[in-house]
């Protein structure tokens, strides 16, 4: 209910504004009915091309931390490897290490998704508002 509730605010939106600037480009009555009908027809899919980009900015803040939590091992384990001072047994090591991180960086987001389903950071319209 919620991502449709989105949606149809974007698509909403969109048509408003789409409509408006149809008003400034047509020059004659029949091409604003032109225009108007072409930019309801499309606004739909402007709107859901942002949604889909909204999504994909909006990342969870419990998967940004795993990413960074992950990406700044993967920093020290090459950091380690280019120490002089570092014996070839613990270079052996970290090199497991940092290959068993790459991996469960390329995972991450599949696995993240497997057990959190999407929801938007947005603040939900239908829940109560506290009178502050």
């Amino acid at each position: 209910m919620k991502n449709s509730v989105l949606f149809a605010s974007a698509a909403g939106i969109v048509n408003s504004i789409a409509l408006n600037l149809c008003n400034y480009f047509a020059s004659t009555p029949e091409t604003l009915q032109i225009a108007s009908n072409i930019s309801q027809v499309i606004s739909p899919f402007v709107a859901l091309l942002f949604i889909n980009a909204y999504t994909k900015i909006d990342h969870p803040p419990a998967l940004i931390r795993q990413e960074a939590a992950i990406a700044a091992a993967i920093k020290i384990c090459r950091n380690h490897l280019h120490d002089k001072d570092a014996t070839e047994e613990f270079k052996e090591m970290t090199r497991k290490q940092l290959t068993e991180l790459m991996l469960q960086q390329q995972k991450l987001r599949v696995e993240f998704e497997k057990t959190h389903s999407y929801s938007s950071s947005l603040e939900r319209s239908d829940s109560p508002q506290s009178a502050d």
